[in-house]
């Protein structure tokens, strides 16, 4: 494979948008996630910044119990799961 460009890999958890801002501004980061959509013009505005918009892996989960009516019928179980699929 291919040698990576960095040695080390630091991650660091900041729960603030704005702190994860203040960070790359300052260059004690790299790069953030997930920042404040209010965020974003500030950061297009920078030319030392770029956005990378990406598709989020969305997970959703179902559940429900199959003790009643009408989900414990296997076949009204069967159609759900083929709505969602």
């Amino acid at each position: 494979g291919q040698v990576a460009a960095h040695q080390t890999a630091v991650l660091r958890w900041a729960s603030e948008g704005a702190q994860r801002l203040l960070e790359l501004q300052s260059g004690n980061v790299d790069g953030i996630t997930f920042p404040s959509t209010d965020d974003y013009p500030t950061i297009e505005d920078d030319p030392n910044l770029t956005l990378v918009p990406k598709p989020e892996a969305n997970i959703f989960y179902i559940g429900f119990t199959n003790t009643f009516a009408p989900f414990d019928d296997v076949r009204v179980r069967q159609a759900v799961a083929l709505g969602i699929d």
